[in-house]
């Protein structure tokens, strides 16, 4: 059968004009839409709900692969709270790398506490998972949604506490909140690091205070003792009240006592010439190390007990008992 050259021209224009609707519904097409065309179906559906990215970082995602493409999708659902049921019902059927970051989120977003069966998801997943890592992350995250849905109603006390004006039990609430804090986070440590020493002052109140602060230093490289040395030909022109270190003073790691042979090359060598305090600088140490210290401190102690100052020798010895006592 043959068609007239006008029927043919006639397609072909309205090919060519359906062609350009096409183009111009694809051009049309909202970044998100264009995203979730690349996904699963309901992954696609829930990103359209739900994610509430900008368009700058939508268009950002073009250059993932189809898996990197889901497992960010995923996670940033996590951060959505209308989508956490959705969240949890894929869980299990995404690979163990992207439950991991989606567990990161849910560990951290405080509106997870409020979402009814995340406890029992999770429980679920981690009894079927055979990933150990997916294992112990359900377990830990389960433990500090727990752990924060009870720690609310501890909150509401001390809350009740402080507009009554009860001292007595904002203090002792006060304390168990830093526990319960502890609880959440999953950290430990003993209650003579989480109690602030004791006061002490170096100078009277209305003198300046001069100090010396030193932190990522401890490599025992001519730098070190180079600037420890022009510390201590600053504190004989200029005397300093005290020191404070702020971490990582011995590389590559921490020492178990003083008979490392870093502590006398890389401490007391360079360091020792600022060491001569005052009577009251002394005192509050002996203060400090009752308070915070632990079995090393005795030794500091034992040689604050014969100094020449009987007062300051009183102070250490004091020390020493109250620390004996409380280790």
């Amino acid at each position: 059968m043959r068609f007239p050259r006008t029927c043919l021209t006639l397609a072909a224009c309205g090919l060519l004009s359906l062609s350009h609707a096409w183009g111009a519904e694809a051009a049309a097409a909202s970044p998100v839409d264009a995203l979730a065309a690349r996904l699963p179906h309901d992954i696609g559906d829930a990103a359209r709900k739900w994610l509430h990215e900008n368009d700058k970082d939508l268009r950002s995602f073009a250059a993932f692969s189809p898996a990197d493409l889901e497992r960010e999708v995923m996670v940033g659902l996590a951060s959505e709270p209308a989508a956490a049921d959705f969240v949890l019902g894929r869980m299990g059927s995404e690979p163990p790398a992207t439950d991991l970051l989606i567990l990161h989120v849910v560990g951290i977003d405080a509106f997870w506490v409020d979402v009814a069966g995340v406890v029992p998801a999770l429980q679920r997943l981690a009894e079927s998972t055979t990933d150990d890592d997916l294992l112990l992350a359900c377990l830990d995250t389960a433990r500090r949604i727990e752990a924060k849905r009870l720690h609310v109603l501890l909150t509401a006390r001390i809350a009740a506490a402080r507009l009554a004006g009860d001292t007595k039990a904002l203090s002792e609430l006060a304390q168990a909140d830093e526990r319960w804090v502890m609880i959440d986070r999953g950290a430990s440590l003993p209650a003579f690091m989480r109690r602030p020493p004791a006061a002490f002052r170096v100078k009277a109140s209305d003198q300046a205070i001069r100090m010396v602060g030193l932190g990522d230093f401890g490599t025992g490289m001519d730098s070190q003792r180079r600037v420890a040395a022009a510390i201590v030909g600053m504190a004989k022109a200029d005397r300093f009240d005290f020191g404070l270190t702020f971490g990582d003073n011995f590389y590559p790691s921490g020492m178990k006592g003083t008979d490392d042979p870093r502590w006398k090359d890389w401490w007391e060598a360079l360091y020792g010439p600022l060491g001569s305090g005052t009577k009251l600088e002394k005192i509050g140490l002996a203060q400090v190390l009752s308070a915070s210290g632990d079995r090393r401190s005795l030794e500091e102690l034992n040689k604050l007990k014969d100094d020449p100052n009987p007062e300051v020798a009183q102070a250490a010895l004091t020390a020493v008992r109250n620390l004996q006592s409380r280790l």
